[in-house]
């Protein structure tokens, strides 16, 4: 804890008199221990589910189903392997998000050329326009969650956050970034 601070002022007296005043001022808070971070980000995204489930979910979609819709929207053909990483999910849940949705018509897996293992996923035009018929909302949703930042605290944020996920598993490619981050 650092020591109090202490502040002067000039001021009446009890005898009517001008006199300086020291006064005690309560020490500065310490900052956060950084070990809380993981289980801020934690809770920030427990939160974001929270609302998409209460707000999106009447509408059939999952998190899951955005989160691959949002990875196809940047880098469609992406192989699956690259895709767990981006999400922090597992491969075999994803390929189960996966067969959701190419079940339901909205992606399709593809055999990547010259390597027989490979797969990749592609977006098929009904889930462009099902992941285009969601930005609103999904927008509107993570504008609601910042509308107490400025526009530059928005931007930190997205930049340090990005920056972080770097920092831990060097999974965000470079070609997903934005020109902003890529630059830094």
């Amino acid at each position: 804890m650092s020591p109090a601070a202490k502040t002067s002022e000039v001021a009446p007296s009890t005898e009517g008199r001008w006199a300086t005043r020291t006064t005690e001022l309560a020490p500065a808070p310490a900052p956060a221990p950084a070990y809380l971070i993981p289980f801020l980000a934690q809770r920030v995204a427990k939160g974001y589910e929270r609302r998409w489930r209460r707000e999106l979910g009447p509408a059939g979609e999952t998190v899951s189903r955005w989160q691959v819709l949002s990875v196809l929207s940047a880098a469609d053909g992406a192989r699956v392997g690259l895709m767990a990483d981006l999400l922090g999910i597992s491969q075999p849940v994803l390929s189960r998000v996966i067969d959701q949705l190419e079940r339901d018509g909205l992606v399709e897996r593809r055999a990547v050329v010259g390597d027989d293992r490979g797969v990749a996923v592609w977006r098929t035009p009904r889930g462009r326009s099902q992941f285009e018929a969601l930005v609103p909302a999904a927008g509107a949703l993570v504008d609601e969650s910042l509308a107490g930042f400025r526009p530059s605290e928005v931007a930190q944020l997205h930049s340090l956050l990005t920056r972080l996920v770097a920092a831990l598993d060097d999974a965000v490619p470079d070609d997903i970034r934005t020109d902003t981050e890529s630059r830094s």
